[in-house]
């Protein structure tokens, strides 16, 4: 019997999974097998993962990302799982020091951070990489109420008891939401330690400026929902609330634009700006001994931008649930 299974979902991604696989087999931890489960790729993603003599591939019709992982956790021969996403590259350390995390803090499961190296080059990319790395190193990691399946290391025991993850809701169909790490990761952490280690990394493949704005968007609308659920932020990372506040403010600097209509608006976006600009600064000083000045200020105008997204999904969340209380009706149920 294996110690790790690591499990990837597959799905229409040939232009990544060889490496992605490749970097998993170049570990320095060697228990280890690896499960790919191809999620009706109309790709070369099957054929790639044959060429592979020590993996073992599992077919399924398109299902998602959630319905994928919990089927290749079903067949893992180890008593720990790794998920990892197809576009991620594991560094060689990373199952070790996982593993050492989860040994040395008693943890039922271990969240991994991305590197602030990303896999692909680019300013988005790169401006992206180092927002997560620099997040997940505030905050207390100890207390984490999200599962990062993308890089998180779980006792198979646990993630069983626990049902895996949701494969029947609606939201948990729709890949472009995300939301099925959020809620495992809450119905995880009320019952189990869920934490994150920093120095367990691997380099992602970020998307560019137009997927990467759609992404927030798309996600921030239904996070909202779980977040309404819960009642509080994740502890650390780009969900937590000093982050999530300061965006908020970012968003709500927009009302200087009716400083026309009286001046008390100029006012407020003034001092939400200066909000949102502080509850970043030391993300900016950290770019800025990172790539420099230039860089810095991009991603200051990234930041303010992705932040109008995020408010403005946010809104139109809440007014949804609003919606819905009234109707009596509910688009997203969560245990």
């Amino acid at each position: 019997m294996v110690k790790v299974s690591v499990v990837i979902p597959a799905y229409n991604c040939e232009r990544t999974l060889r490496e992605c696989i490749t970097s998993v087999q170049n570990s320095k931890f060697r228990d280890f097998e690896i499960i790919v489960v191809d999620d009706g790729s109309r790709d070369r993603s099957r054929e790639i993962a044959k060429a592979f003599r020590n993996v073992r591939l599992i077919t399924q019709k398109n299902l998602g990302p959630a319905a994928a992982r919990s089927n290749g956790a079903k067949k893992a021969k180890g008593a720990l799982i790794h998920f990892l996403d197809s576009d991620v590259i594991m560094l060689p350390n990373t199952l070790s020091i996982g593993i050492g995390a989860m040994k040395s803090k008693n943890a039922d499961s271990v969240n991994g951070i991305y590197s602030k190296e990303p896999a692909n080059r680019g300013f988005f990319p790169m401006y992206k990489a180092l927002l997560e790395y620099y997040t997940f190193h505030k905050g207390n990691p100890e207390k984490y109420s999200i599962f990062i399946a993308s890089n998180a290391l779980i006792k198979k025991r646990v993630f069983e008891s626990l049902g895996g993850f949701n494969t029947t809701a609606r939201w948990a169909k729709d890949v472009s939401r995300g939301l099925e790490n959020d809620e495992f990761g809450y119905r995880l952490s009320q019952k189990y330690k869920n934490i994150v280690e920093a120095r367990m990394q691997v380099r992602h493949n970020f998307p560019s400026f137009k997927k990467l704005a759609q992404t927030y968007f798309r996600r921030t609308f239904t996070w909202i929902k779980l977040f309404l659920h819960r009642k509080k932020f994740s502890s650390t990372g780009p969900t937590s609330a000093s982050i999530g506040i300061s965006t908020m403010a970012g968003f709500l600097s927009l009302s200087a634009l009716l400083g026309f209509l009286h001046i008390a608006f100029a006012l407020i976006g003034a001092i939400m700006f200066m909000g949102f600009f502080f509850g970043y600064a030391g993300f900016y000083s950290f770019t800025l001994r990172e790539k420099g000045i230039i860089f810095s200020f991009k991603s200051l105008l990234a930041s303010y931008f992705f932040s109008w997204a995020i408010g403005f999904s946010a809104m139109l969340s809440f007014i949804s649930v609003i919606f819905e209380k009234v109707s009596g009706s509910r688009d997203y149920e969560f245990s």
